[in-house]
């Protein structure tokens, strides 16, 4: 659990364990009802964004939703069915704001999540290039004028 995250799941509760399963090598974060999900709403948004994610030894299935600051989707990753935890990450320059672990399977299991990382970076905000351009031309304008008078 990382301070300024806030983490919701759709049982309202959160399961919080050392060993949800031999697949847990450190401390896991999980819902607590099967085809649910897990939210983290990140305290400041993060250029990287990644988390081992999967399931008990068993069949599962599910995937992992990426979100920007307008709460828009960024991308989703599936996950499933190879018994044990996989990396799902993603890279955005605008920033990730919200991430959504999901469990697709009805099979009397839960996913989970644990080495949940980020990296917040410097964010990307795309300059107006139109503008650029437009000073670029009024000034080579400029020269030209410029040097016809002196002529």
């Amino acid at each position: 659990m990382i301070d300024g995250n806030t983490y919701t799941t759709d049982s309202g509760a959160l399961r919080y364990n050392a060993s949800f399963d031999a697949n847990c090598s450190n401390e896991c974060i999980g819902n607590n009802s099967d085809l649910g999900w897990i939210d983290i709403v990140l305290g400041a948004p993060a250029t990287r964004v990644g988390a081992l994610v999967g399931g008990a030894n068993t069949s599962y299935n599910g995937f992992v939703e990426f979100f920007d600051v307008t709460d828009s989707l960024l991308g989703t990753i599936n996950f499933g069915n190879n018994n044990g935890l996989v990396f799902a990450g993603w890279e955005d320059a605008g920033g990730i704001a919200r991430v959504r672990v999901t469990d697709t399977a009805q099979n009397s299991r839960i996913v989970h999540m644990e080495d949940f990382r980020f990296e917040r970076g410097d964010i990307q905000v795309p300059a107006p290039v139109g503008l650029g351009l437009l000073g670029l031309g009024l000034a080579a304008m400029g020269l030209g004028v410029r040097r016809r008078r002196k002529s």
